[in-house]
């Protein structure tokens, strides 16, 4: 088994869950003791699966048609690259 196997499953779960804007299926795909900072101000973040549900249900609002392109890293770590509108209809 190589080493990206482990997380395969939980990858393609986070994008389809964000290629179809479902909040709760992402969340999911998260651990209980997940925390989101924003990259916009330290001040700003988002403690645990709800609060983070919450957070990626308002994304899923203004940002609409979300295709995955590319998916790099190793081991535990990965980074998921898309494209999608933002803005509300």
């Amino acid at each position: 088994m190589s080493e990206a196997e482990p997380f395969d499953g939980t990858i393609a779960a986070w994008q389809a869950a964000g290629e179809s804007g479902d909040a709760a299926a992402a969340a999911r795909c998260l651990a209980d003791d997940v925390e989101v900072i924003s990259p916009l101000t330290a001040k700003f973040r988002f403690r645990g699966r709800d609060q983070v549900a919450e957070m990626l249900g308002a994304a899923f609002d203004v940002i609409s048609g979300i295709r995955f392109h590319t998916a790099v890293g190793a081991g535990d770590t990965r980074a998921l690259f898309y494209h999608a509108l933002a803005g509300r209809e």
